[in-house]
Protein backbone atom coordinates (compact mmCIF):
# COMPACT_ATOMS: atom_id res chain seq x y z
CA UNK A 1 0.00 0.00 0.00
CA UNK A 2 2.48 2.50 0.52
CA UNK A 3 4.71 1.80 -2.45
CA UNK A 4 1.45 2.52 -4.50
CA UNK A 5 1.23 5.79 -2.33
CA UNK A 6 4.59 6.89 -2.84
CA UNK A 7 4.27 5.94 -6.75
CA UNK A 8 1.12 8.69 -6.57
CA UNK A 9 3.16 11.03 -4.82
CA UNK A 10 6.11 10.52 -7.27
CA UNK A 11 3.69 11.51 -10.33
CA UNK A 12 1.71 14.50 -8.46
CA UNK A 13 4.40 15.79 -6.62
CA UNK A 14 7.86 14.88 -7.57
CA UNK A 15 7.94 16.75 -10.74
CA UNK A 16 11.33 18.01 -12.37
CA UNK A 17 13.39 20.79 -11.28
CA UNK A 18 16.52 22.47 -12.14
CA UNK A 19 19.08 20.60 -11.14
CA UNK A 20 21.11 21.30 -8.15
CA UNK A 21 20.02 22.17 -4.22
CA UNK A 22 17.95 24.60 -5.27
CA UNK A 23 15.85 22.68 -7.20
CA UNK A 24 15.99 19.72 -5.18
CA UNK A 25 14.50 22.60 -2.12
CA UNK A 26 11.66 23.20 -4.59
CA UNK A 27 11.23 19.65 -5.27
CA UNK A 28 10.36 19.21 -1.52
CA UNK A 29 8.18 22.51 -1.30
CA UNK A 30 6.26 20.45 -3.82
CA UNK A 31 5.86 17.47 -2.37
CA UNK A 32 5.50 18.28 1.60
CA UNK A 33 2.53 20.81 -0.34
CA UNK A 34 0.18 17.80 -1.15
CA UNK A 35 -2.97 18.28 1.14
CA UNK A 36 -2.98 14.36 1.76
CA UNK A 37 0.19 15.19 3.96
CA UNK A 38 -2.03 17.40 6.14
CA UNK A 39 0.80 20.01 7.13
CA UNK A 40 0.30 24.11 7.41
CA UNK A 41 0.15 27.09 6.26
CA UNK A 42 3.47 27.65 8.23
CA UNK A 43 5.58 25.13 7.00
CA UNK A 44 4.83 25.55 3.30
CA UNK A 45 6.06 29.17 4.17
CA UNK A 46 9.39 28.45 6.38
CA UNK A 47 10.12 26.50 3.13
CA UNK A 48 9.82 29.27 1.26
CA UNK A 49 11.83 31.40 3.28
CA UNK A 50 14.49 28.47 2.71
CA UNK A 51 14.35 29.08 -0.60
CA UNK A 52 14.73 32.56 -0.51
CA UNK A 53 17.21 32.69 1.89
CA UNK A 54 18.90 30.22 -0.13
CA UNK A 55 19.34 32.81 -3.05
CA UNK A 56 20.06 35.63 -1.03
CA UNK A 57 23.75 36.30 -0.22
CA UNK A 58 24.95 35.80 3.06
CA UNK A 59 23.31 37.40 6.08
CA UNK A 60 25.67 38.36 8.43
CA UNK A 61 24.96 40.26 11.44
CA UNK A 62 26.72 42.71 13.44
CA UNK A 63 25.82 42.53 16.73
CA UNK A 64 27.04 44.25 19.64
CA UNK A 65 26.30 46.63 22.91
CA UNK A 66 25.03 50.29 21.42
CA UNK A 67 27.69 52.65 20.80
CA UNK A 68 30.47 49.49 20.46
CA UNK A 69 31.45 51.53 16.88
CA UNK A 70 29.00 48.88 15.14
CA UNK A 71 28.09 52.00 13.10
CA UNK A 72 31.49 53.43 12.61
CA UNK A 73 32.91 49.78 11.51
CA UNK A 74 30.22 49.91 8.91
CA UNK A 75 31.07 53.03 7.19
CA UNK A 76 34.39 52.23 6.58
CA UNK A 77 33.00 50.28 3.61
CA UNK A 78 31.11 53.30 2.31
CA UNK A 79 34.58 55.84 2.63
CA UNK A 80 32.15 58.28 4.44
CA UNK A 81 29.89 58.38 7.50
CA UNK A 82 26.67 57.50 6.39
CA UNK A 83 25.11 55.98 9.17
CA UNK A 84 25.32 57.87 12.31
CA UNK A 85 28.02 57.33 15.35
CA UNK A 86 27.74 58.75 18.82
CA UNK A 87 26.99 58.02 22.28
CA UNK A 88 23.19 57.27 22.37
CA UNK A 89 21.61 54.59 20.51
CA UNK A 90 21.25 55.74 16.79
CA UNK A 91 20.46 52.56 14.88
CA UNK A 92 16.79 52.20 15.06
CA UNK A 93 15.90 49.19 12.59
CA UNK A 94 17.79 47.15 11.27
CA UNK A 95 19.98 48.25 8.52
CA UNK A 96 21.01 46.01 5.51
CA UNK A 97 23.83 46.43 3.76
CA UNK A 98 23.85 45.40 0.10
CA UNK A 99 26.06 45.44 -3.13
CA UNK A 100 25.07 47.52 -5.56
CA UNK A 101 26.93 49.64 -8.85
CA UNK A 102 25.09 52.90 -7.07
CA UNK A 103 25.14 54.52 -4.26
CA UNK A 104 21.60 54.35 -2.93
CA UNK A 105 19.57 54.38 0.10
CA UNK A 106 15.99 53.01 0.10
CA UNK A 107 13.92 53.17 3.88
CA UNK A 108 10.59 50.54 3.63
CA UNK A 109 7.57 52.04 5.62
CA UNK A 110 4.03 50.09 6.33
CA UNK A 111 3.01 52.32 2.90
CA UNK A 112 5.90 50.94 0.39
CA UNK A 113 9.90 51.73 -0.21
CA UNK A 114 10.94 55.11 -1.26
CA UNK A 115 14.80 56.37 -1.53
CA UNK A 116 16.24 58.26 1.42
CA UNK A 117 18.17 61.18 0.43
CA UNK A 118 20.42 63.49 2.34
CA UNK A 119 21.73 63.51 6.26
CA UNK A 120 22.41 60.55 8.88
CA UNK A 121 20.27 57.58 9.20
CA UNK A 122 19.43 58.26 13.00
CA UNK A 123 16.67 58.33 15.33
CA UNK A 124 16.59 62.07 15.47
CA UNK A 125 15.31 62.10 11.48
CA UNK A 126 10.98 63.34 11.88
CA UNK A 127 11.07 61.87 8.08
CA UNK A 128 11.89 58.46 9.81
CA UNK A 129 8.57 58.05 12.20
CA UNK A 130 7.27 54.32 11.38
CA UNK A 131 10.27 53.17 9.36
CA UNK A 132 10.54 49.34 9.35
CA UNK A 133 14.15 48.79 7.83
CA UNK A 134 17.09 50.53 5.75
CA UNK A 135 18.57 49.19 2.37
CA UNK A 136 22.10 50.73 1.13
CA UNK A 137 23.35 49.40 -1.46
CA UNK A 138 27.37 50.56 -1.95
CA UNK A 139 29.96 49.57 -4.96
CA UNK A 140 32.04 47.47 -2.76
CA UNK A 141 33.56 44.02 -3.97
CA UNK A 142 33.21 42.17 -0.53
CA UNK A 143 29.17 42.76 -0.81
CA UNK A 144 28.72 40.72 -4.08
CA UNK A 145 28.00 37.81 -1.94
CA UNK A 146 27.13 39.12 1.50
CA UNK A 147 25.18 41.16 3.07
CA UNK A 148 26.29 43.01 5.93
CA UNK A 149 23.01 43.72 8.54
CA UNK A 150 23.97 46.68 11.38
CA UNK A 151 21.41 45.89 14.45
CA UNK A 152 20.12 47.79 17.39
CA UNK A 153 22.29 47.97 20.15
CA UNK A 154 21.65 44.72 22.70
CA UNK A 155 21.50 47.06 25.45
CA UNK A 156 20.03 49.93 24.16
CA UNK A 157 16.22 49.14 25.41
CA UNK A 158 14.25 46.11 25.77
CA UNK A 159 12.51 47.12 22.67
CA UNK A 160 15.57 47.16 20.15
CA UNK A 161 17.19 44.38 21.79
CA UNK A 162 14.17 41.92 21.35
CA UNK A 163 14.31 42.85 17.67
CA UNK A 164 17.96 42.13 17.62
CA UNK A 165 17.72 38.53 19.59
CA UNK A 166 14.67 37.74 16.80
CA UNK A 167 16.96 38.88 13.66
CA UNK A 168 19.37 36.69 14.87
CA UNK A 169 17.47 33.76 13.63
CA UNK A 170 18.46 34.29 10.19
CA UNK A 171 22.24 34.90 10.52
CA UNK A 172 24.83 32.92 8.45
CA UNK A 173 27.30 34.45 10.12
CA UNK A 174 28.23 37.00 12.92
CA UNK A 175 31.02 39.82 13.89
CA UNK A 176 30.65 40.63 17.51
CA UNK A 177 31.74 43.90 18.33
CA UNK A 178 32.75 45.25 21.86
CA UNK A 179 34.61 48.02 22.91
CA UNK A 180 38.44 47.26 24.70
CA UNK A 181 37.29 49.15 27.92
CA UNK A 182 34.12 46.86 28.66
CA UNK A 183 35.19 43.43 26.86
CA UNK A 184 34.76 40.32 28.20
CA UNK A 185 32.22 41.72 31.09
CA UNK A 186 29.61 38.81 32.60
CA UNK A 187 26.98 40.77 31.08
CA UNK A 188 28.44 40.53 27.52
CA UNK A 189 29.13 36.71 28.17
CA UNK A 190 25.35 36.47 28.99
CA UNK A 191 24.25 37.78 25.44
CA UNK A 192 27.25 35.59 23.25
CA UNK A 193 25.95 32.45 25.18
CA UNK A 194 23.21 33.27 23.42
CA UNK A 195 24.43 33.12 19.49
CA UNK A 196 23.38 30.44 17.51
CA UNK A 197 26.61 28.13 18.10
CA UNK A 198 26.26 26.48 14.49
CA UNK A 199 27.34 29.37 12.66
CA UNK A 200 30.66 31.42 11.77
CA UNK A 201 31.31 33.85 14.57
CA UNK A 202 34.15 36.55 14.63
CA UNK A 203 34.65 38.78 17.59
CA UNK A 204 36.67 42.05 17.03
CA UNK A 205 37.67 44.57 19.67
CA UNK A 206 37.38 47.94 18.85
CA UNK A 207 39.40 50.87 20.18
CA UNK A 208 42.59 48.85 20.96
CA UNK A 209 43.76 52.50 20.05
CA UNK A 210 43.57 53.71 23.78
CA UNK A 211 45.74 50.35 25.26
CA UNK A 212 49.01 50.22 25.08
CA UNK A 213 51.06 46.99 23.69
CA UNK A 214 51.09 45.49 26.61
CA UNK A 215 47.64 45.97 27.75
CA UNK A 216 46.49 44.50 24.24
CA UNK A 217 48.31 41.40 24.98
CA UNK A 218 46.81 40.90 28.39
CA UNK A 219 43.28 41.84 27.15
CA UNK A 220 43.71 39.45 24.17
CA UNK A 221 45.38 36.83 26.44
CA UNK A 222 42.00 37.01 28.59
CA UNK A 223 39.49 37.24 26.04
CA UNK A 224 41.47 33.77 24.03
CA UNK A 225 40.65 32.26 27.85
CA UNK A 226 36.55 33.27 28.82
CA UNK A 227 35.61 33.33 25.31
CA UNK A 228 37.34 31.61 22.57
CA UNK A 229 35.01 28.69 23.18
CA UNK A 230 31.97 31.11 20.95
CA UNK A 231 34.09 32.34 18.42
CA UNK A 232 35.83 31.18 15.46
CA UNK A 233 38.12 34.07 16.04
CA UNK A 234 39.10 36.92 18.44
CA UNK A 235 40.54 40.33 16.82
CA UNK A 236 41.58 43.91 18.28
CA UNK A 237 40.95 46.43 15.83
CA UNK A 238 40.67 50.16 15.80
CA UNK A 239 37.89 51.88 13.83
CA UNK A 240 39.74 55.21 14.33
CA UNK A 241 42.58 53.98 12.73
CA UNK A 242 41.40 52.23 9.84
CA UNK A 243 39.39 55.55 9.00
CA UNK A 244 42.98 57.22 9.44
CA UNK A 245 44.38 54.62 7.25
CA UNK A 246 46.28 53.13 10.07
CA UNK A 247 48.09 49.88 8.75
CA UNK A 248 48.03 49.05 12.64
CA UNK A 249 44.18 49.39 12.81
CA UNK A 250 43.94 45.18 12.09
CA UNK A 251 40.80 45.84 10.28
CA UNK A 252 41.70 43.48 7.68
CA UNK A 253 40.94 40.97 10.43
CA UNK A 254 37.18 41.86 9.42
CA UNK A 255 37.27 42.27 5.43
CA UNK A 256 39.02 38.70 5.61
CA UNK A 257 37.08 36.70 7.80
CA UNK A 258 34.16 37.66 5.20
CA UNK A 259 36.31 36.95 2.38
CA UNK A 260 36.86 33.92 3.38
CA UNK A 261 32.97 33.24 3.86
CA UNK A 262 32.04 30.28 1.79
CA UNK A 263 28.75 30.95 0.85
CA UNK A 264 27.86 27.94 -0.70
CA UNK A 265 29.06 25.40 1.78
CA UNK A 266 27.30 27.73 4.92
CA UNK A 267 24.07 28.15 3.22
CA UNK A 268 23.76 24.63 2.49
CA UNK A 269 24.37 23.73 6.09
CA UNK A 270 22.00 25.97 7.30
CA UNK A 271 19.36 24.80 4.98
CA UNK A 272 20.10 21.48 5.64
CA UNK A 273 19.86 21.72 10.01
CA UNK A 274 16.72 23.81 9.39
CA UNK A 275 15.07 21.22 7.32
CA UNK A 276 16.36 18.68 9.88
CA UNK A 277 15.14 20.54 12.74
CA UNK A 278 11.79 20.34 10.77
CA UNK A 279 11.54 16.83 9.81
CA UNK A 280 12.56 15.85 13.49
CA UNK A 281 9.70 18.09 14.72
CA UNK A 282 7.28 16.79 12.26
CA UNK A 283 7.76 13.67 12.85
CA UNK A 284 7.67 14.37 16.20
CA UNK A 285 4.14 15.57 15.88
CA UNK A 286 3.09 12.01 14.11
CA UNK A 287 4.76 9.88 17.11
CA UNK A 288 3.07 11.96 19.30
CA UNK A 289 -0.39 11.15 17.58
CA UNK A 290 0.66 7.29 17.38
CA UNK A 291 1.88 7.04 20.65
CA UNK A 292 -1.98 8.64 21.55
CA UNK A 293 -3.50 6.03 19.68
CA UNK A 294 -1.24 3.07 21.43
CA UNK A 295 -2.61 4.57 24.76
CA UNK A 296 -5.79 4.64 23.78
CA UNK A 297 -5.33 1.00 22.49
CA UNK A 298 -3.74 -0.09 25.89
CA UNK A 299 -6.18 1.28 27.84
CA UNK A 300 -9.01 -0.62 26.18
CA UNK A 301 -7.22 -4.34 26.41
CA UNK A 302 -5.96 -3.11 29.77
CA UNK A 303 -9.78 -2.81 30.58
CA UNK A 304 -10.43 -5.94 28.73
CA UNK A 305 -7.59 -8.29 30.85
CA UNK A 306 -8.95 -6.65 34.22
CA UNK A 307 -12.68 -8.16 33.13
CA UNK A 308 -11.04 -11.65 32.32
CA UNK A 309 -8.60 -11.37 35.63
CA UNK A 310 -12.06 -10.94 37.79
CA UNK A 311 -12.26 -13.43 40.33
CA UNK A 312 -15.87 -12.48 41.25
CA UNK A 313 -16.85 -15.00 44.26
CA UNK A 314 -19.28 -17.18 43.03
CA UNK A 315 -19.52 -19.11 46.11
CA UNK A 316 -20.12 -16.94 48.41
CA UNK A 317 -23.11 -15.76 46.47
CA UNK A 318 -24.24 -19.49 45.56
CA UNK A 319 -24.09 -20.20 49.10
CA UNK A 320 -26.27 -17.14 50.26
CA UNK A 321 -28.67 -17.79 46.93
CA UNK A 322 -29.00 -21.93 48.24
CA UNK A 323 -29.08 -20.95 52.09
CA UNK A 324 -32.17 -18.91 51.08
CA UNK A 325 -33.88 -21.71 49.33
CA UNK A 326 -33.50 -24.09 52.40
CA UNK A 327 -34.77 -21.60 54.41
CA UNK A 328 -37.88 -21.50 52.71
CA UNK A 329 -37.85 -25.70 52.80
CA UNK A 330 -37.69 -25.31 56.25
CA UNK A 331 -40.79 -22.58 57.04
CA UNK A 332 -42.94 -24.86 55.31
CA UNK A 333 -41.27 -28.49 56.88
CA UNK A 334 -42.53 -26.17 59.93
CA UNK A 335 -45.70 -25.05 58.96
CA UNK A 336 -46.22 -28.46 57.85
CA UNK A 337 -45.81 -29.75 61.42
CA UNK A 338 -47.83 -27.21 62.96
CA UNK A 339 -51.09 -28.90 60.19
CA UNK A 340 -50.75 -31.83 62.07
CA UNK A 341 -54.14 -32.69 63.74
CA UNK A 342 -54.65 -35.41 66.22
CA UNK A 343 -57.49 -37.58 65.12
CA UNK A 344 -58.94 -40.94 66.55
CA UNK A 345 -59.65 -44.26 64.92
CA UNK A 346 -60.59 -47.82 65.63
CA UNK A 347 -60.48 -51.44 64.25
CA UNK A 348 -61.74 -54.63 65.66
CA UNK A 349 -59.58 -57.38 66.08
CA UNK A 350 -61.34 -61.28 67.12
CA UNK A 351 -62.08 -61.99 70.47
CA UNK A 352 -59.41 -65.20 71.26
CA UNK A 353 -61.12 -66.58 74.61
CA UNK A 354 -63.39 -69.49 74.82
CA UNK A 355 -66.21 -67.38 75.67
CA UNK A 356 -66.41 -65.06 73.60
CA UNK A 357 -65.43 -67.20 70.57
CA UNK A 358 -66.92 -65.37 67.79
CA UNK A 359 -66.60 -62.10 68.94
CA UNK A 360 -64.94 -59.16 68.28
CA UNK A 361 -62.99 -56.66 69.93
CA UNK A 362 -62.77 -52.82 69.50
CA UNK A 363 -59.40 -51.59 69.62
CA UNK A 364 -59.22 -47.36 69.71
CA UNK A 365 -56.55 -45.68 69.46
CA UNK A 366 -55.35 -41.58 68.26
CA UNK A 367 -52.69 -40.79 65.76
CA UNK A 368 -51.66 -37.55 64.05
CA UNK A 369 -52.35 -36.48 59.97
CA UNK A 370 -52.61 -33.62 58.04
CA UNK A 371 -55.32 -32.86 55.28
CA UNK A 372 -53.24 -32.46 52.00
CA UNK A 373 -55.61 -29.71 50.68
CA UNK A 374 -56.11 -27.89 53.61
CA UNK A 375 -51.73 -28.04 54.61
CA UNK A 376 -51.57 -26.88 51.03
CA UNK A 377 -54.13 -23.60 50.90
CA UNK A 378 -53.23 -22.51 54.47
CA UNK A 379 -49.51 -22.88 53.33
CA UNK A 380 -49.32 -21.07 50.19
CA UNK A 381 -52.79 -18.76 50.08
CA UNK A 382 -54.37 -18.79 53.99
CA UNK A 383 -51.10 -17.37 55.38
CA UNK A 384 -48.62 -14.95 54.68
CA UNK A 385 -45.73 -16.29 56.18
CA UNK A 386 -44.42 -18.14 53.08
CA UNK A 387 -45.12 -15.91 51.05
CA UNK A 388 -43.69 -12.91 52.60
CA UNK A 389 -40.39 -15.51 53.17
CA UNK A 390 -40.54 -15.82 49.40
CA UNK A 391 -40.53 -11.71 48.93
CA UNK A 392 -38.00 -11.93 51.06
CA UNK A 393 -35.78 -14.35 49.47
CA UNK A 394 -36.71 -12.64 45.75
CA UNK A 395 -35.50 -9.73 46.95
CA UNK A 396 -32.53 -11.46 48.39
CA UNK A 397 -31.75 -13.17 45.19
CA UNK A 398 -32.01 -9.67 43.22
CA UNK A 399 -29.51 -8.45 45.49
CA UNK A 400 -27.31 -11.48 45.70
CA UNK A 401 -27.47 -10.84 41.36
CA UNK A 402 -27.05 -7.38 41.88
CA UNK A 403 -23.88 -7.84 43.59
CA UNK A 404 -22.62 -9.62 40.68
CA UNK A 405 -23.68 -6.91 37.90
CA UNK A 406 -22.63 -3.86 39.97
CA UNK A 407 -18.90 -5.95 40.00
CA UNK A 408 -18.74 -5.80 36.44
CA UNK A 409 -20.73 -2.60 36.41
CA UNK A 410 -17.48 -0.55 38.77
CA UNK A 411 -15.32 -2.03 36.10
CA UNK A 412 -16.92 -0.24 33.33
CA UNK A 413 -17.32 3.26 35.26
CA UNK A 414 -13.10 2.59 35.80
CA UNK A 415 -12.90 2.47 32.44
CA UNK A 416 -14.92 5.25 31.90
CA UNK A 417 -12.75 7.83 34.05
CA UNK A 418 -9.64 6.43 32.41
CA UNK A 419 -10.82 6.95 28.93
CA UNK A 420 -12.26 10.48 29.82
CA UNK A 421 -9.18 11.64 32.02
CA UNK A 422 -7.43 10.48 28.67
CA UNK A 423 -9.83 12.29 26.30
CA UNK A 424 -9.26 16.01 28.31
CA UNK A 425 -5.62 15.33 28.23
CA UNK A 426 -5.71 14.84 25.09
CA UNK A 427 -7.83 17.24 23.34
CA UNK A 428 -6.28 20.43 25.72
CA UNK A 429 -2.73 19.45 24.41
CA UNK A 430 -0.68 22.49 22.38
CA UNK A 431 -0.96 22.08 18.63
CA UNK A 432 2.75 22.39 16.61
CA UNK A 433 1.90 24.86 14.48
CA UNK A 434 4.11 22.83 11.30
CA UNK A 435 0.84 20.36 11.79
CA UNK A 436 -2.69 21.04 10.22
CA UNK A 437 -5.37 20.93 12.45
CA UNK A 438 -6.01 17.43 9.38
CA UNK A 439 -3.26 15.56 11.02
CA UNK A 440 -4.17 15.97 15.00
CA UNK A 441 -7.49 15.26 14.11
CA UNK A 442 -6.93 11.70 13.08
CA UNK A 443 -6.31 10.94 16.45
CA UNK A 444 -8.44 13.72 18.21
CA UNK A 445 -11.51 12.83 16.39
CA UNK A 446 -11.34 9.13 17.72
CA UNK A 447 -10.73 11.12 21.56
CA UNK A 448 -13.79 13.45 20.64
CA UNK A 449 -16.19 10.75 19.75
CA UNK A 450 -14.78 8.12 22.80
CA UNK A 451 -18.32 7.82 24.30
CA UNK A 452 -19.93 6.73 20.80
CA UNK A 453 -17.07 5.13 19.26
CA UNK A 454 -15.72 3.17 22.48
CA UNK A 455 -17.64 3.39 25.79
CA UNK A 456 -21.39 3.16 24.07
CA UNK A 457 -20.13 -0.15 22.72
CA UNK A 458 -18.93 -1.46 26.24
CA UNK A 459 -22.25 -0.25 27.66
CA UNK A 460 -24.09 -1.58 25.49
CA UNK A 461 -22.86 -5.35 26.35
CA UNK A 462 -23.27 -5.18 29.47
CA UNK A 463 -26.53 -4.05 29.41
CA UNK A 464 -27.08 -7.56 27.40
CA UNK A 465 -25.23 -8.87 29.99
CA UNK A 466 -27.62 -8.17 32.91
CA UNK A 467 -30.75 -8.70 30.77
CA UNK A 468 -29.32 -12.01 30.44
CA UNK A 469 -28.61 -12.51 34.28
CA UNK A 470 -32.13 -10.38 35.03
CA UNK A 471 -33.58 -13.41 32.53
CA UNK A 472 -31.29 -15.95 34.49
CA UNK A 473 -32.95 -14.74 38.20
CA UNK A 474 -36.45 -14.71 36.69
CA UNK A 475 -36.32 -17.50 35.86
CA UNK A 476 -35.17 -19.40 39.26
CA UNK A 477 -37.33 -17.30 41.08
CA UNK A 478 -40.34 -18.75 38.89
CA UNK A 479 -38.67 -22.18 39.48
CA UNK A 480 -38.62 -22.23 43.30
CA UNK A 481 -41.99 -20.44 43.50
CA UNK A 482 -43.71 -23.35 41.39
CA UNK A 483 -40.79 -25.88 42.49
CA UNK A 484 -41.88 -25.28 45.76
CA UNK A 485 -45.58 -25.43 45.40
CA UNK A 486 -45.43 -28.54 43.46
CA UNK A 487 -43.03 -30.39 46.02
CA UNK A 488 -45.35 -28.76 48.52
CA UNK A 489 -48.62 -30.91 46.94
CA UNK A 490 -45.84 -34.16 46.58
CA UNK A 491 -44.55 -34.22 49.83
CA UNK A 492 -48.10 -33.85 51.29
CA UNK A 493 -49.32 -36.48 49.55
CA UNK A 494 -46.48 -38.54 50.37
CA UNK A 495 -46.40 -38.08 54.22
CA UNK A 496 -50.44 -38.82 54.11
CA UNK A 497 -50.34 -42.10 52.17
CA UNK A 498 -47.67 -42.47 54.39
CA UNK A 499 -49.01 -42.13 57.29
CA UNK A 500 -52.50 -44.23 56.33
CA UNK A 501 -50.60 -46.81 55.36
CA UNK A 502 -48.80 -47.23 58.76
CA UNK A 503 -52.52 -47.07 60.12
CA UNK A 504 -52.96 -50.25 57.65
CA UNK A 505 -50.25 -52.07 59.07
CA UNK A 506 -50.91 -51.15 62.81
CA UNK A 507 -54.39 -51.91 62.58
CA UNK A 508 -53.36 -55.77 61.45
CA UNK A 509 -50.65 -55.59 64.28
CA UNK A 510 -50.20 -53.24 66.91
CA UNK A 511 -47.60 -54.83 68.43
CA UNK A 512 -45.29 -55.60 65.10
CA UNK A 513 -46.37 -52.68 63.76
CA UNK A 514 -46.31 -48.58 64.77
CA UNK A 515 -48.05 -45.48 63.84
CA UNK A 516 -45.57 -43.09 61.52
CA UNK A 517 -45.32 -39.89 62.31
CA UNK A 518 -42.66 -37.85 60.23
CA UNK A 519 -40.23 -35.52 61.99
CA UNK A 520 -39.17 -31.87 61.24
CA UNK A 521 -36.23 -32.57 59.65
CA UNK A 522 -37.80 -35.50 57.65
CA UNK A 523 -40.51 -33.16 55.78
CA UNK A 524 -37.83 -30.63 55.08
CA UNK A 525 -34.97 -33.29 53.59
CA UNK A 526 -38.46 -34.49 51.31
CA UNK A 527 -39.48 -31.04 50.41
CA UNK A 528 -35.88 -30.50 48.99
CA UNK A 529 -35.82 -34.03 47.06
CA UNK A 530 -39.44 -32.97 45.92
CA UNK A 531 -38.53 -29.46 44.88
CA UNK A 532 -35.64 -30.76 43.08
CA UNK A 533 -33.51 -28.76 45.01
CA UNK A 534 -30.34 -30.20 43.04
CA UNK A 535 -31.04 -28.54 39.43
CA UNK A 536 -30.10 -25.75 41.60
CA UNK A 537 -27.10 -26.92 42.66
CA UNK A 538 -26.60 -27.76 39.62
CA UNK A 539 -27.06 -24.06 37.99
CA UNK A 540 -25.71 -22.37 41.03
CA UNK A 541 -22.58 -24.68 42.90
CA UNK A 542 -21.17 -26.00 39.74
CA UNK A 543 -22.00 -22.32 38.05
CA UNK A 544 -22.74 -23.71 34.73
CA UNK A 545 -25.54 -21.45 34.06
CA UNK A 546 -23.15 -18.36 35.45
CA UNK A 547 -20.24 -19.17 34.08
CA UNK A 548 -21.90 -19.50 30.29
CA UNK A 549 -23.40 -16.08 30.67
CA UNK A 550 -20.06 -14.71 32.16
CA UNK A 551 -17.85 -16.08 29.05
CA UNK A 552 -20.75 -14.70 26.61
CA UNK A 553 -20.35 -11.33 27.98
CA UNK A 554 -16.47 -11.50 27.79
CA UNK A 555 -16.25 -13.17 24.41
CA UNK A 556 -19.02 -10.32 23.16
CA UNK A 557 -16.22 -7.46 24.85
CA UNK A 558 -13.43 -9.34 22.48
CA UNK A 559 -15.03 -9.19 19.79
CA UNK A 560 -15.82 -5.42 20.27
CA UNK A 561 -11.87 -4.91 20.81
CA UNK A 562 -11.28 -6.05 17.86
CA UNK A 563 -13.54 -4.05 15.97
CA UNK A 564 -12.20 -0.95 18.07
CA UNK A 565 -8.39 -2.48 17.30
CA UNK A 566 -9.06 -2.47 13.62
CA UNK A 567 -10.19 0.79 13.71
CA UNK A 568 -7.10 2.24 15.48
CA UNK A 569 -4.77 0.96 13.31
CA UNK A 570 -5.87 2.35 10.09
CA UNK A 571 -5.60 5.34 11.76
CA UNK A 572 -2.29 4.27 12.99
CA UNK A 573 -1.31 3.22 9.39
CA UNK A 574 -2.50 6.61 7.81
CA UNK A 575 -0.29 8.36 10.26
CA UNK A 576 2.83 5.65 9.43
CA UNK A 577 1.81 6.67 5.64
CA UNK A 578 2.45 10.19 6.11
CA UNK A 579 5.15 9.62 8.16
CA UNK A 580 7.31 7.78 5.70
CA UNK A 581 5.92 10.28 2.96
CA UNK A 582 7.68 12.70 4.85
CA UNK A 583 10.93 10.99 6.31
CA UNK A 584 11.19 10.39 1.86
CA UNK A 585 10.99 13.48 1.15
CA UNK A 586 13.22 15.33 3.54
CA UNK A 587 15.93 12.45 2.93
CA UNK A 588 16.79 13.47 -0.61
CA UNK A 589 18.06 16.29 1.21
CA UNK A 590 20.09 15.46 3.52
Amino acid sequence: MIKSVLNEYNEKFNKSYEKGFLGDLKALKLVLENPNLMLSETLINKLSNLIKHYQLPLQVGVIGQFSSGKSSLLNLLFKSDLLATGARPVSVVATYINYGLNELVLTEFEDGIKPFIGGALNDQNEELNGLKSISIFTNNEILKDITLIDTPGLNANTTDEEFSKNLMSSFDAIVWLSLAESAGKASEEKAIKELNPNIKKLCLINQKDKLSDAEQNRLKAYLDDVFAKYFDKIELISCKEAKDNNPNSNIFAFYDFLKELDKENIKKTYIKNSLNALNNELLSVINENLKSLDELALKIKNYIKTLNENKFNYDELNDEFLNALKSIARTIANEFMANFKVKNAYFYTPNKSLLHKNCFIKNEYSYKTLSPDDTFLSIFYNKDVVNKQFLKIRKDINELFARLFINYEELLNEFKNTLNIAKTKELNKNYNELASASLYAISDDFYKAIDELIISDYQKALNNYELKLNKLIEKINIKALNNYENAAKLSLSFFYEKINASREFYELDNIQFKLYLPSENEIYQRLLTDCTFFEFEEILINKKQLIKLKNEYLAELESILNIQLISLGNKANKLNNIKDLINKAFWNLK
